[in-house]
């Protein structure tokens, strides 16, 4: 069995410990009151979307994607001019060097 020393030391630790968890608790509690405050404010701050809205946000993104498809086109294009290029550089660098590397 534990001598009172060592009992009193342990409860002492525990009771330590014990205060940690509690300030611990207290500040996760903090944030978290400091979170909800912050997200109920920001509900009021931004409207709610209507459905007129809402067509125009699916109408911009149709517009969007129809201009992103364009620039993919107009990438694979450049990348092919660039494929020609590169084999035309290397036609006339075997044609200078007389095919020599």
């Amino acid at each position: 069995m534990e001598s009172p020393s060592a009992a009193d030391a342990a409860l002492a630790e525990l009771e330590r410990i014990a205060a940690l968890l509690e300030d611990e608790l207290a500040g996760w509690r903090r944030r978290c009151l400091k979170a909800e405050t912050e997200a109920e404010d920001s509900r009021h701050r931004v409207p709610l979307a209507t459905s007129g809205d809402l067509q125009l946000l699916r109408q911009r993104v149709a517009e969007l994607e129809g201009a992103n498809e364009t620039l993919e086109r107009r990438i694979v294009g450049a990348k092919e001019q660039l494929e020609q290029l590169r084999t035309r550089l290397r036609f006339v660098g075997e044609q200078t060097t007389g095919g020599v590397r």
